[in-house]
């Protein structure tokens, strides 16, 4: 305000000007980062946003978004906290391209994290990988970005991270949850490449059995019922378990299903006359 002093108002258009300066940068100070943000350009946008932790995205408000509407997501997306990014993700797998997978990937790279992981924060890893999976259906560099994680190896950076919880072993689930990305992804062969997985970390299995048997199921999930059913089970978890316990009520279900207890050494299921 001590400029005011030095400026000689000769005018009101002179007062008014000085005025609407001084409540420009009362404005930048209190709502800099706000004004400079980009801003939605789609009403789902808007309410993607504006949503709390508990809305889940709907394949019709994906399908609504535009691509305007990338850098407001993209913001949104390196602004907040992990527990509140998988809405966020399916939504720039949506409207992104390559270049999408590069924001994607941040949260799953970082050499360390600062606050202890809880079941909510994990939850939000799984499903940015799904909407990776997503994103894969048109970009060749998100599938190839997958393949090159589906190894417990590629997670290795990940058995630093504090968790708050207790977890078996994050690292394997996170490459179980990529296979399952896989498979969303239309995966050319995704059957061979699901052998060639099953060689290669045979002495692991008993570890990852479960994500195998999540790539089959979620590959035929989306066959009999299409991909925008199966983004509205993924986000919907009864939905999924419902029609899991329908898979292993098919041939290749029950086949999988028998695969997967002998691996982990459980009984067979009880048999129904």
């Amino acid at each position: 305000m001590e400029f005011l002093s030095n400026v000689h108002m000769n005018s009101p258009i002179q007062l008014i000007y000085v005025l609407a300066l001084l409540l420009a940068s009362v404005n930048n100070e209190v709502y800099g980062d706000e004004l400079n943000s980009p801003q939605p350009a789609s009403a789902a946008a808007a309410r993607i946003l504006d949503a709390d932790t508990n809305h889940i995205v709907s394949p019709e408000e994906l399908k609504d978004l535009r691509s305007e509407d990338y850098p407001a997501l993209r913001a949104a997306f390196r602004e907040r906290p992990l527990r509140q990014k998988k809405e966020l993700a399916w939504a720039i797998a949506q409207v992104g391209g390559d270049n999408a997978l590069e924001v994607l990937r941040e949260p799953l790279e970082l050499n360390a994290v600062e606050d202890p992981l809880g079941s909510s924060e994990i939850y939000n890893l799984t499903q940015i990988i799904a909407a990776i999976g997503y994103l894969g259906q048109r970009s060749a560099a998100a599938r190839q970005y997958l393949h090159s994680r589906i190894s417990p190896e590629s997670w290795g950076h990940v058995k630093s991270w504090p968790l708050k919880i207790q977890f078996p072993s994050l690292d394997m689930s996170l490459t179980e949850q990529t296979l399952g990305a896989l498979a969303i992804s239309r995966y050319p062969e995704i059957k061979t490449e699901l052998n060639k997985f099953i060689v290669r970390e045979g002495h692991r299995i008993p570890y990852l059995a479960t994500g195998v048997l999540k790539c089959v199921f979620y590959d035929w999930y989306i066959q009999k019922y299409g991909m925008e059913n199966f983004i509205r089970a993924k986000l919907n978890s009864e939905e999924l378990v419902h029609r899991l316990f329908e898979f292993y009520e098919t041939d290749e279900g029950r086949q999988w299903d028998a695969w997967r207890r002998e691996k982990l050494g459980l009984p067979p299921p009880p048999r129904v006359d």
